[in-house]
């Protein structure tokens, strides 16, 4: 979660079962920051879809937000690689791995940190269902501990990491197949 009234970052905003939810289609969701409107979204009109300066290319309904005069909100660009530190990879980046033939693929979820926090929250979500995948049980994380768990998909399933870090601590984590396959690996603070 980021506070829009201190923030000069780039973000993007991801609407959590949007392919499946018909709620969505009656929202008008304005983000303001002090006086001034800085993105309306209108999902029940084109008007919405249309005017997204950033819009998720497949639809999916999610935009860029690029938040005050900083270097980094000027330079907010979407992207699936690490080609600049102020790219945001979003839902519509795609991880192939190898299919399970003979029930559901495992993907394992891999946290660690560098310091002691008992605050940190992990959900994973089926970004067009909106149900969790995973959601932490661990109400601790200790330095230098490698917790793995591990969920199943058995379709193509577009996922999205939710992580509340209120400690800014250091984590690490990673998305892996069963067959070894990087889905994802990223550090944040």
């Amino acid at each position: 979660m980021q506070n829009l009234e201190t923030s000069t970052k780039c973000m993007y905003f991801m609407p959590i079962g949007f392919s499946y939810e018909d709620v969505w289609q009656q929202v008008d969701l304005s983000i303001t920051r002090t006086s001034s409107t800085i993105k309306l979204l209108s999902y029940g009109s084109d008007l919405g879809k249309n005017n997204l300066t950033f819009q998720s290319p497949l639809g999916y309904g999610g935009t860029a937000i690029s938040i005050g005069n900083s270097y980094e909100a000027f330079n907010c660009s979407l992207g699936c690689g690490n080609t600049s530190p102020f790219e945001i990879k979003t839902d519509y980046c795609i991880s192939n791995v190898k299919k399970d033939v003979k029930e559901f693929t495992d993907i394992n979820f891999t946290i660690e940190t560098n310091q002691y926090t008992n605050l940190a929250k992990v959900i994973i979500y089926d970004l067009d269902t909106g149900n969790a995948l995973y959601d932490n049980v661990e109400s601790e994380f200790d330095p230098g501990v490698q917790y793995v768990n591990a969920f199943s998909i058995d379709k193509q399933t577009r996922i999205g990491v939710r992580i509340k870090n209120p400690d800014n601590v250091t984590l690490k984590y990673s998305l892996v197949s069963e067959y070894g396959e990087i889905i994802l690996k990223k550090t944040i603070n």
